[in-house]
């Protein structure tokens, strides 16, 4: 019969797979195929992961994985690739391990070893997203250095202290996945977005007018029929108030009357505009910065401390550009609040902006 102490220690294993899969069943598997970890009678239906196959095999894919996610932008690919093979191995330490269970209760810890994994997993595909576009080097591989600590130190507490503190932990992790998903979901599509575009996407320089027509219909009804684009650029939303970080938003420049606005690509119900005519018009500050992954443009209005943060993929970055200097040409330009290469400081947004935000 199958007793808690095993099928604690296997969701503490499945929970420790969500972070580094190989890792994980090579120690486990090299430690008891070497004798330095015995296994209680409670424990004998691990000793599979000791099987000369497996650890020779699990040794090997580490090996890989050791380098592959010390690569910084590739460590994003592998874990996206690792989205299913990690919750499916942890679900295969869990079959393997608690076959003595009864159809229905195996089915039951199949999907528990499956579910603590894909949270560890999303906690650490989450943070290695936020890593990727840091701009401190090494973070990547600092992050993964840490990792493989921890699941060697988790494994130390799942054999020798409690198992159950790794069960306690993964879910704890659910309940942040279930917290942050929708954020994590953003950073991972941009991410992988940037990349794209950094290996594969074709560069384009000169910025267009399309706008869907529900945006069009918006910026009409607010602004009036004679309202004229001058041109229309998707964009990501950087860190600014109001808005969601890499939320996916149109930044777009109008004529009768001269209008810089923001708004929300999936509804236009999300809007902000800048006056740049008439006796409410603004003055701009504006920066151009080059990064890993993006360009990013950053907007200042000095009357109203609103500053708004944009940014597009390398292949788009042309179009930034040709966005900015359109934007230096106008009337109402203070000049740049920075440098190419030089990080801006923004002052603290106010909570009152030229335009109103919906």
């Amino acid at each position: 019969m199958v007793t808690l102490q095993l099928l604690a220690t296997t969701l503490g294993l499945a929970t420790l797979a969500g972070i580094n899969l190989y890792l994980t069943v090579f120690v486990t598997g090299l430690s008891i195929n070497m004798g330095w970890l015995t296994l209680s009678p409670d424990l004998q239906a691990l000793a599979v992961l000791g099987d000369p196959v497996i650890v020779t095999l699990s040794g090997i894919l580490y090996f890989l994985e050791f380098f592959a996610d010390k690569v910084r932008g590739f460590d994003v690919v592998w874990d996206t690739i690792h989205t299913a093979i990690r919750p499916l191995g942890a679900a295969f330490i869990g079959l393997s391990a608690l076959g003595q269970l009864s159809p229905q209760a195996e089915i039951m810890a199949v999907l528990m070893c499956g579910t603590l994994a894909l949270g560890t997993h999303a906690i650490k595909a989450g943070t290695r997203v936020l890593a990727t576009v840091s701009p401190i080097p090494f973070t990547g591989a600092a992050l993964s250095v840490g990792e493989d600590i921890f699941v060697i130190g988790g494994l130390l507490v799942a054999f020798f202290v409690s198992p159950w503190i790794l069960v306690g932990f993964g879910v704890l992790m659910l309940g942040v996945v279930a917290i942050i998903g929708p954020w994590w979901y953003r950073q991972v599509r941009t991410t992988l977005t940037y990349l794209y575009a950094l290996v594969l996407g074709r560069p384009e320089h000169s910025l267009g007018r399309f706008l869907p027509e529900a945006h069009r219909n918006s910026v009409r009804s607010r602004l009036g029929e004679s309202a004229a684009i001058t041109f229309a650029l998707p964009v990501f939303i950087g860190g600014m108030k109001g808005w969601a970080r890499s939320q996916r938003a149109w930044l777009v420049l109008t004529e009768n009357p001269r209008r810089l606005i923001l708004m929300g690509m999936r509804s236009a119900g999300q809007y902000e505009e800048l006056a740049l005519d008439g006796e409410s018009a603004a003055s701009i500050e504006a920066t151009l910065q080059r990064h890993f992954l993006c360009t990013e443009l950053s907007l200042f209005a000095p009357e109203t401390g609103r500053c708004w943060v944009v940014r597009c993929p390398q292949d788009r970055s042309g179009q930034l550009q040709a966005a900015h200097r359109q934007i230096s040409t106008l009337p109402n330009y203070a000049g740049a609040i920075g440098t190419a290469t030089t990080p801006v400081h923004v002052p603290a947004l106010s909570a009152n902006a030229t335009a109103s935000a919906v």
